[in-house]
């Protein structure tokens, strides 16, 4: 089911980013209007600089190669093998009609092209801190966009989803994985890395402190790269079953389980828990 619908938000991200185009934008008055995105730009500067991290991402086909682990699946691409990579929740870490609210109070149309290209190198280079990679919290951090302006964002970002899904029978699944709970607001306005992570950290992910472990870290990551970031058995143990889920190749599952049941001192067999 997961499978599917994750499926379904990738035909429908490609419907977001074509009707982007259409979106009414207007810059007057502090209320959102049926089918508009209003933006004040009362106080902003004439050029906004948008700041993207000044990183040097390790670009490789098989990034994996370095670390002595086969390649995870036999094919990559689309959003398959998305938990394997994804820090946080797919709302946090995708950027659709929020990117577009951004994209016309910076007023450069390229900032969503390059969001989208250093999320994609960055999550193979298995960063581990927040404000490494590009997402929501840190486009807010690194550009100081105004409370008005995410609120402004979000709103547009449930109505576009809660108006393209209003006659699909899973509706509510979707709605659940791209809207903004008024719980996730206030999380979001606290402008708080620990507070953020600990909210919108993918189930997939281990968090400790303000730093987050994806499963393609873990995969390429030793045993003791493991404890030194404090890591414990029990914390891997709470996710074999979703670990399971992955559709490895067999050298890659036979390469995981081996670190795995190293580090826990247990017999690891994922495949025996997929079945």
């Amino acid at each position: 089911m997961k499978k599917t619908i994750l499926f379904l938000l990738s035909a429908l991200m490609l419907i977001a980013i074509s009707a982007c185009s259409e979106v009414n934008y207007k810059a007057e008055g502090p209320i959102l209007q049926e089918d508009e995105i209003i933006v004040s730009h009362e106080n902003q500067p004439e050029i906004v600089e948008v700041k993207i991290p000044d990183l040097e991402p390790q670009v490789l086909q098989n990034p994996f190669v370095l670390t002595g682990m086969p390649v995870p699946f036999e094919y990559e691409g689309g959003d398959e093998h998305a938990d394997f990579y994804q820090y946080c929740v797919f709302k946090f870490d995708v950027l659709s009609i929020i990117g577009e609210v951004f994209i016309e109070y910076f007023g450069d149309r390229e900032f969503l092209r390059k969001w989208d290209e250093f999320n994609y190198y960055l999550n193979r280079s298995f960063v581990t801190d927040l404000m490494e990679y590009p997402n929501l919290f840190v486009i807010i951090i690194e550009n100081d966009i105004p409370d008005e302006i995410i609120l402004a964002a979000i709103e547009a970002n449930n109505n576009f989803y809660d108006k393209l899904t209003e006659n699909y029978e899973n509706k509510d699944e979707i709605r659940a994985l791209m809207n903004f709970t008024d719980e996730d607001i206030a999380v979001v306005l606290t402008r708080d890395k620990e507070k953020v992570l600990a909210h919108f950290a993918s189930e997939y992910s281990i968090v400790i402190g303000d730093k987050v472990y994806t499963p393609a870290w873990l995969y390429r990551s030793t045993p003791e790269d493991y404890a030194r970031a404090g890591i414990t058995p029990e914390m891997i143990s709470e996710r074999l079953e979703l670990f399971a889920e992955f559709n490895f190749t067999d050298e890659a599952a036979e390469a995981f389980e081996e670190k795995l049941s190293e580090f826990m001192e247990q017999d690891v067999n994922l495949n025996r828990m997929a079945s």
